[in-house]
Order: structure tokens, then sequence, then C-alpha cells
């Protein structure tokens, strides 16, 4: 399947947080993960078009995986309806690694939905599976088995409070291609005192033995500055 292809399928799919169509439900109706995550306006704070720099790492001990370090740009402007934001990624490999494009009319912040295409095509990769099991089961965890636990993070030389959320999609899983992955943990911490409040998206895939993970990735604000109008 061509990436691109795949990049639309995954969007479709990650844009509700659960099952149900959103227009059926009240944002009440949602655990405290998928509101802080997908019912927020994270881009309100900025009226203005801006520029939020992230820098994408991996690190990885299991065999055949190479280590990455990636930034990744994404533009802010304001769209044409009322607390939206039209979005667009710009990465520095180019466009080998181009999960998402454009976001038109964004809401909330899609370097979220962006960081999770990503992953769930890695899990595809990883372990010959369906990047459609691993979407279900990422959500169905944000909704029915996360944490969120109240942190203080370090932003700009200042601390601030932050929430955390922490889920693992996978541990109950018997098949034998996910016997490496059983123990993968996804934490988000967001806050509303840091621009566009998603600070660090971090996944953890430990090794059966020993300290080291056998995969680390981690998504991570590390400036934010004014965009031009053009």
């Amino acid at each position: 399947m061509k990436r691109h292809t795949l990049s639309c399928l995954l969007a479709a799919a990650l844009a509700v947080p659960t099952g149900m169509a959103a227009a059926e439900t009240t944002d009440d109706e949602f655990s405290q993960a998928n509101q802080l995550l997908f019912l927020e306006n994270h881009l309100d704070g900025a009226s203005g078009p801006m520029i939020y720099e992230y820098q994408l790492t991996k690190r990885a001990t299991k065999a055949g995986e190479d280590d990455l370090d990636e930034g990744i740009r994404m533009t802010s402007k304001p769209g044409a309806e009322a607390k939206a934001r039209n979005v667009s990624f710009d990465y520095d490999s180019g466009d080998d690694n181009d999960y998402v494009r454009k976001v038109p009319s964004a809401r909330g912040n899609p370097v979220i939905m962006m960081f999770l295409q990503r992953d769930v095509a890695e899990m595809d990769r990883l372990t010959g599976g369906s990047w459609r099991f691993f979407q279900k089961q990422v959500k169905l965890a944000l909704e029915h088995e996360s944490e969120v636990e109240t942190v203080t993070v370090d932003y700009d030389g200042k601390q601030v409070s932050a929430q955390k959320i922490r889920l693992m999609p996978y541990q109950d899983e018997d098949r034998p291609q996910m016997a490496p992955y059983r123990g993968k943990v996804y934490e988000f911490i967001v806050s509303e005192s840091i621009p566009g409040e998603v600070y660090e998206i971090r996944t953890r895939v430990p090794a059966a033995e020993g300290d080291q993970p056998l995969i680390e990735e981690s998504l991570r604000l590390t400036g934010v500055q004014p965009a031009g109008d053009s």
C-alpha cells in the first residue's frame, strides 16, 4: 500500500477517539485521556500564524533497527472556521517520512495524530500485523485503561504543571509475534501552559533483560516562533 494512502486511512481511523461518532456523544462521555488529547482546542493560544518545532528521536537496541533524530516543523494558521486552524508539516528528511502533510480546520493539535499514525505503521512493520489492529488497541486503551496523573515538567526554563497519560495497549496479547511488545508503554504529556499544549509523546518497548529498552521513541516540543503570513 502506498504511504499516502495509508496516511489517509490512518487519519480517518484515529480522528475519533472511540468507535462511536463524536456527534453521537457529549465530551463528558469520553475518558479523561481522550478529552485531554482529542477534545481540547490545543492551538487556541495563538491568534496569528505560528511554527511549532518538535524533535522526533528513536533509540534502539533491537537488531536491525536504526536510531533516528528528525526535526519536524508544524505550521499553524487561522482557518476559515472559528477556533479552527489550518496546519501543515515539514520534515527534515523530506517526503520519505511524511505521514501527515496537511490538516485543514484542525481544532486539536494534529501532532498527536501524526505520531500515532507513524507508531501504528511501525508496529505493522515490526510484527507483520495490521495497523488497524494496533490503532484499535490504542483507542480502546485510551478510553478504558489509561492512567492520568499530574506532573511537573521543565519548559522554557520554568517548572510547569502538566498531565501525563499512560497506557499499555498490548499487555493482554498472546500471539507469539507480540511477545516483545506486550510491555510497550505510551506516555503523553500535555499542559495548557505550553504552546500547542503537547509537550511530549513517548513510547518504550522494554527489553526482556537489562535496563536498555529494545526501542524507545519520543516527540518533544523544542520551540515556538511566529510564522510568515504567506
